[in-house]
């Protein structure tokens, strides 16, 4: 295949954004423009039929138009300045919430690889009721062993996947379980790596800022080669992030001061808390008192001893990192020889690794010494506060993706085609945590030691002076090994063709089937008790089909009817652990006039509860509740419920699973008269019932009774009242239903003029209010989301190419208008860009030539330097990106 053009790829893939007249016209080959004078036949490129393909259904004439697809490809991305995928959110606005930069570079856990994952969240759905698939095959989940944000989200992971080896982003924000699948409840995103390629190029990226050195580098190599019947793709790429410390941002710099120490040597007091101690140390005045810097630990008494109630304290700041330090590879490539029409066989290689490294902040010491223990010069008990400044927690992570793919296609008779592959994909993840914090069960045991020659000295000035403990220190600090491999392997048949030939167009039919095996194992040393440790395996097999029917076309030649054409679809899965389900899908698209389409959808989803809510270990604790939470109890005439309670939690493998109903309706317009402008409008709704979640303490009092242990009834009780509440099962649970409503709005304008070619693109979408409600019988919770915009213009004249990008984000609270105390301020982003490509010179000199095909582009991100305001840093709720206003570097040299 020929070397595609910029300009080709560009416009294809900007038409194509929300309006199925532009998708339907990116299928055929583009007609070479006034600006591509210059550019011979063989480099034009012939965009294949544009498709969002899933793991369940090849083809059957691209995506339903009936639904709005967005589509994005590499051109794009670069031109936005997106460097790493955790900025695709901003490109595309559907992608949920961004909340500042910590995704996939900086968060902490009991499993940083698992919780620093780049994953997408269609609608604030949740990442795991977004389907994430590469190359339209599923990967596997990741983020299976922990709980809560450290875990448990079964999310699909992408991370070290560079940008420069995606060709396109394709994203269906609707439900399409039909289609699809399980997990495709809020809608897909699919990712098309670079392939069908010939010639080879090598690209450049340089991201930094103009004021600290947070670099992120990228170099990739791409190749293909077609000969005859033969066609081979390979890229291989390597990126590098260096780190941002907090204390190169003048709003994380000044974090509070600790509590726990000075920043020259140790304080000790009676009380616990040393910023708020009253009682005077005996001897002295003051309620806090310091050692003396340079201490051994030993060498001080009581008279050594100074007023430390005003040292200056220590600020995690100084020491804490924003972006962590990291590094990415990624390989893939792609063969395939075309025997006959009837056997094309294929395979595709793919290989991913994102490592990191994460130095935490100095450990922190806040514990009584008895008397007599080292470092403690008094007749009685009291509390050393200091900072170890010479021991800092470290993680090593790192997270890997692999998938091999086999296949055939081929042409059938009657105009029929088929696809039939077997794929194997693996996502690893690894943590070695050392000096992770004390071990408080070790710290408790080494304090109550009274034999002076084996007490641990905690009191030694860890700032100048060396840990005088060796080893019994560092046996006191916990480390973890943990290491999850999750599998799947699926074999998939399907096939597609006309069935009937009707009086509008060819009836198409789509049939197919799979069989899905999904493998997970964990690994954790020490073990933990709330973690997952058994094995799991889970086989789904699945039957499909879908059918288009035109009704009305063009040979009808009625009044206002230029195209009807209705879609329906079935999928059929069956869970080896939790049974079967049936999801359908019914479209409708009518044309009144060529330039005007109006399109309505609605879709069933599926999805199996996540592993660790019904697999996870099931354990006893306790609870403190407060009376001030204002919690009741309904069985016992509202009265109030505070005190210590059992609490049990874990898995419930009687769980139900998750469904889903989609509703999208909407209206596309190429505008008539206006050359190149299509506009869109779309309402959607999706409403997520039998959610799998965890209800509040209140709501299991009223509606969960079964969750609820009580004791013998008390000699003064009512006799309609039950027993006294004693304990509580918080376990995951189905709760009622999650509602999700919003518009979506999108324009795009594509004109070639004697001033140069203008392609503009803007996308904004608005949700409402999410509802949700545990039971029926409880009262509805809402939840907010801001108002989102994502735009570019561009201007493209011979080699000269300029345009500006932008990302609004709106104020907005998560938890209602009325709490401030939770409130998200705007942010809006200018990103300017100017590139030039060098033309092709073959009579040009040696160093004029070392610049044909080349394409240097500069890209300015945030470029007024939006910073957060007072009230963001007030709240400790900006969405500043925390690098700020920075340059990315782009050159492409073709060869």
């Amino acid at each position: 295949m020929a070397k595609p053009t910029y300009r080709t790829l560009l416009t294809a893939a900007t038409l194509a954004v929300f309006s199925p007249g532009a998708l339907l016209r990116a299928q055929s080959t583009p007609t070479p423009t006034s600006s591509d004078a210059d550019t011979t036949a063989a480099e034009v490129m012939e965009l294949q039929q544009m498709e969002v393909t899933g793991s369940r259904l090849r083809s059957l004439v691209g995506e339903q138009p009936a639904v709005p697809v967005l589509s994005i490809n590499n051109e794009e991305l670069v031109r936005r300045g997106v460097t790493r995928l955790a900025d695709v959110r901003w490109a595309i606005p559907q992608l949920g919430v961004s909340q500042g930069f910590n995704d996939n570079l900086v968060n902490g856990g009991p499993s940083r690889a698992q919780m620093s994952s780049t994953t997408f969240d269609l609608r604030g759905l949740g990442g795991n009721s977004t389907l994430v698939l590469v190359n339209g095959r599923r990967i596997p989940h990741s983020g299976q062993a922990f709980p809560g944000g450290a875990g448990g989200r079964e999310d699909f992971n992408v991370d070290g996947l560079p940008i420069s080896a995606i060709e396109r982003i394709d994203v269906l924000p609707q439900g399409a379980g039909a289609i699809y699948g399980a997990d495709a409840i809020a809608g897909v995103v699919n990712l098309v790596l670079k392939k069908n390629y010939s010639g080879g190029e090598i690209d450049f990226t340089y991201d930094d800022t103009f004021s600290t050195d947070v670099a992120n580098f990228t170099t990739s190599l791409t190749a293909g080669f077609t000969q005859d019947k033969l066609t081979t793709f390979f890229t291989v790429s390597r990126s590098t992030q260096n780190a941002l410390g907090a204390r190169d941002r003048y709003f994380t710099a000044n974090a509070a001061p600790s509590v726990y120490s000075p920043l020259e040597g140790a304080t000790l007091s009676m009380e616990r808390y040393p910023a708020t101690a009253t009682s005077p140390v005996p001897g002295f005045g003051t309620p806090v008192v310091a050692l003396p810097a340079g201490t051994t630990g030993t060498d001080y008494t009581t008279g050594d001893l100074t007023d430390g109630s005003d040292m200056p304290l220590y600020r995690t700041s100084d020491y804490s990192q924003l972006i962590n330090e990291s590094d990415t590879t990624s390989v893939s490539g792609r063969i395939n020889y075309r025997v006959n029409n009837l056997f094309e066989p294929y395979a595709e290689v793919r290989w991913s690794r994102m490592s990191f490294d994460y130095v935490g902040t100095p450990l922190t010491f806040l514990n009584q010494l008895p008397v007599g223990y080292i470092g403690n010069p008094f007749d009685v008990p009291v509390y050393l506060s200091k900072t170890f400044y010479d021991i800092r927690p470290q993680v090593e992570s790192s997270q890997e993706n692999s998938a091999i793919v086999l296949g055939t296609r081929g042409n059938l008779p009657a105009g029929w085609t088929y696809d039939l592959s077997y794929t194997w994909t693996r996502n690893q993840v690894w943590d070695n945590a050392i000096n992770n914090g004390f071990n408080y069960a070790a710290l408790t045991a080494a304090l109550a030691e009274t034999d002076p020659s084996r007490q641990i000295n905690f009191a030694y000035d860890s700032a100048t002076m060396e840990n005088p403990n060796g080893q019994s220190l560092i046996d006191l600090l916990s480390t973890t090994l943990h290491e999850d491999t999750s599998d799947l392997y699926s074999a998939l048949f399907s096939a597609s063709g006309p069935i009937w030939e009707g009086w509008a167009g060819d009836v198409q039919l789509a049939v197919g089937g799979e069989s899905q095996r999904e493998e997970v194992e964990f690994f954790l040393s020490p073990a933990l008790s709330y973690a997952l440790q058994d094995p799991f395996t889970r086989t789904i097999n699945a039957a499909f089909a879908e059918v288009a029917v035109p009704l009305l076309g063009e040979a009808q030649d009625l009044p206002l009817v230029h195209r009807l054409e209705v879609r329906g679809a079935i999928r059929h899965e069956d869970f080896s652990d939790i049974g079967g389900h049936a999801s359908p899908s019914v479209s409708v698209l009518f044309q009144p006039v060529e330039w005007m389409t109006l399109r309505a959808n609605r879709s069933e989803g599926f999805k199996a509860p996540k592993l660790y809510d019904l697999l996870s270990p099931y354990y006893d604790t306790t609870t403190n509740i407060l009376e001030r939470y204002g919690y009741y109890d309904p069985y016992r005439g509202n009265e109030a419920v505070f005190g210590t309670y059992d609490l049990s939690t874990g898995g419930q493998p009687g769980l139900q699973p998750e469904t889903s109903v989609s509703y999208n309706a909407g209206i596309v317009i190429d505008v008539p008269g206006i050359e190149g402008l299509s506009l869109s409008a779309d309402w959607w709704e999706t409403e997520f019932d039998d959610r799998v979640g965890s209800a509040s303490y209140q709501v299991l009092f009223e509606y969960f009774p079964e969750r609820i242990t009580r004791g013998p009834r008390l000699a003064t009780d009512p006799a309609d009242w039950l027993g006294p509440i004693t304990g509580i099962d918080s376990s995951s649970i189905n709760l009622s239903w999650v509602r999700a409503t919003g518009m979506d709005f999108s324009m795009t304008y594509h004109r070639m003029t004697g001033w140069g070619e203008f392609l503009a693109h803007a996308t904004y979408t608005k949700q409402d209010p999410q509802e949700q409600q545990a039971t029926p019988g409880s009262s509805l919770s809402y939840r907010y989301f801001p108002e989102r915009l994502s735009g570019s213009l561009a201007w493209i004249k011979g080699p000269w190419e300029a345009g500006v990008s932008v990302n609004y984000q709106g104020t907005y609270t998560p938890y209602g208008p009325t709490n401030t105390t939770w409130i998200y301020p705007s942010l809006i982003e200018w990103n300017p860009r100017v590139a030039y490509q060098f033309g092709r010179d073959p009579s040009a000199g040696f160093f004029s030539s070392l610049l044909s095909d080349t394409k240097l582009s500069l890209t300015v991100i945030n470029a007024l330097n939006n910073k957060p305001g007072p009230a963001a840093l007030a709240s400790n709720r900006y969405v500043n990106d925390p690098r700020l206003s920075r340059y990315v570097l782009s050159l492409n040299k073709k060869f």
